[in-house]
């Protein structure tokens, strides 16, 4: 599972030995820190995700409850940008957003400023 918020990027996989846990893995140790501030982090900077934390699934399951009370904002672009202006992780999400829209049956005829904007983001 992949989780975008405005704190953070996350990928979720079952713990490989304990399957009672899961893997919460990040690119970004500020990221971890924000769901889970108590908790240990395990650095791999070997792995595609250098940062890692182990929770059980009920403290997933607690935790993903609670992320609506997280919503304070009425555009999810927008609030990421407020937040953390046009670092990686704001581009990053933005071109995620792109590209799952392209993938969207078309309402509408694609406009030129859409070609411009994936450029820009692809850059």
């Amino acid at each position: 599972m992949w989780l975008c918020t405005t704190f953070g990027f996350f990928s979720i996989v079952e713990h490989a030995v304990d399957r009672d846990s899961v893997l919460v893995r990040a690119r970004d140790a500020d990221h971890l820190r924000a769901i889970s501030p108590k908790t240990a982090i395990q650095v791999t900077p070997d792995r595609d995700y250098p940062y890692r934390v182990t929770m059980s699934k009920a403290s997933l399951a607690h935790l993903l409850a609670t992320l609506p009370e997280e919503i304070t904002y009425t555009n999810f672009k927008d609030a990421v940008d407020t937040k953390y202006g046009s670092n990686w992780y704001a581009r990053a999400l933005h071109r995620v957003w792109h590209v799952i829209y392209s993938f969207a049956e078309p309402i509408r005829p694609p406009s030129r400023t859409d070609d411009r904007f994936l450029k820009e983001m692809l850059r």
